[in-house]
């Protein structure tokens, strides 16, 4: 899998520095445009405040990007093809040349390849309601019992049946 890196997260790379993973989803679907791209771009903001590099990750044109600049964070922000890519969609979106926010299971599996240990997200899914009719099962779970990986959440989406 070939992952693009932004200048700031290959810096980092290099010189040893705490980078964050950052989940797409909530620019791409979880917020409406602009509040999305205000919101990224001052969580990106607090991390650099705290000395921290921000690895958002998200699926530009069938390429794995992480890091984002600017640019591609209004791409996915406000587009009407950008799609929803779990670990699961992760090689349909490679293939097919995709553009998409990443779920935590996606971000979570590109973040362990690109060697970053520390992810943060809002939300964990997992069984949506109605999901027997749905089928609508998110990917979180097995990434989190699978991907040896720090996880800071708020907690479980407050969607799901819980």
């Amino acid at each position: 899998m070939k992952i693009n890196y932004s200048t700031e997260v290959q810096r980092a790379k290099k010189y040893g520095l705490p980078i964050l993973a950052l989940e797409s989803t909530i620019i791409s679907h979880g917020m409406p445009y602009p509040d999305n791209v205000e919101f990224a771009l001052k969580a990106e903001s607090i991390c650099k405040q705290r000395g921290v590099v921000p690895a958002t990750i998200a699926v530009v044109e069938g390429e794995c990007c992480v890091g984002l600049e600017k640019g591609q964070i209004e791409f996915i922000s406000k587009g009407a093809s950008i799609k929803k890519v779990s670990r699961r969609e992760l090689g349909i979106a490679i293939s097919n040349k995709w553009s998409g926010g990443t779920t935590v299971s996606a971000t979570m599996h590109i973040a362990h390849q690109s060697g970053i240990s520390v992810f943060s997200t809002g939300g964990i899914g997992g069984v949506h309601r109605c999901a027997e009719l749905s089928f609508d099962v998110s990917e979180d779970l097995t990434a989190l019992g699978s991907i040896p990986m720090v996880v800071v959440s708020a907690g479980a989406k407050a969607v799901l049946d819980l």
